[in-house]
């Protein structure tokens, strides 16, 4: 018998505190993968000639980086979900669902970082576009003019983020269950896409964006995330139960 029994949430913690470390080599690629693409952004340069005039067109922005965010939320999501991953954090006492806890944590942390720091390079942009040409035309504006609405962008990219995360996470966790589901998945989507296009309606994926990208309420749309991130998650609880420890 021991003379202090480990708490459930200090075990969470634990482990959570050890997913940060292992996984600091992904929040180092994320950073350097954005500066890459921020100064990549910066050059995008448009000319258009009329007769005897040609006229130059900076056009800057940060969706690049904002897709890539989500795309390495994405990827690292399954990686999570491999059996290395789950072996180290079964080096710890612990049980699956404090696994699980810790991950969501980590997924809610790693989300936060990388939608706030997409967001951020917007501003990095627009400042740079100031300095260097003066007068600009702003699409969005920043955080001195609309502070709500910056905050509104922050919310939802962290969102999004968190989305494509737990859409890699859950993916995963179905691989590791079995897998078959490698085909069933990629077979399922190019299955549905060729039923949509030969029948002119919109595409599992256009569904998938409209129906949250289509929101105009900011509570609703936070509502559908957190709705199908907790319900994912509870998918992916289900399926954990069902691994092996080890293999």
């Amino acid at each position: 018998m021991y003379l202090t029994e480990p708490k459930f949430f200090d075990i969470v913690i634990r482990q959570f505190r050890f997913k940060m470390n292992a996984n600091a080599a992904a929040f180092t690629t994320l950073v350097l993968s954005q500066v890459v693409l921020l100064f990549a952004s910066l050059s995008n340069v448009y000319s258009h000639r009329f007769d005897t005039i040609t006229t130059y067109e900076h056009n800057l922005s940060n969706d690049t980086i904002v897709w890539f965010t989500l795309f390495w939320a994405l990827i690292l999501g399954f990686i999570l979900t491999s059996a290395a991953q789950r072996n180290e954090s079964f080096a710890f006492v612990t049980n699956r669902l404090s696994y699980q806890l810790a991950n969501f944590l980590f997924i809610l942390t790693a989300s936060v970082i990388g939608g706030v720091t997409s967001v951020l390079t917007g501003s990095v942009v627009k400042l740079y576009a100031l300095l260097r040409f003066g007068d600009i035309v702003l699409g969005t504006p920043g955080l001195i003019a609309a502070p709500s609405d910056f905050f509104i962008r922050i919310a939802t990219a962290i969102a999004y983020t968190m989305l494509f995360f737990m859409a890699g996470y859950t993916i995963g966790m179905f691989i590791q269950l079995n897998k078959i589901f490698i085909l069933l998945f990629i077979g399922g989507w190019i299955f549905l896409e060729i039923i949509d296009s030969t029948s002119g309606g919109i595409s599992l994926t256009q569904n998938g964006f409209a129906f949250f990208g289509s929101e105009r309420s900011i509570a609703l749309f936070l509502l559908k995330v957190s709705g199908t991130t907790l319900g994912l998650f509870a998918i992916c609880i289900a399926i954990t139960n069902r691994l092996e420890v080890r293999k």
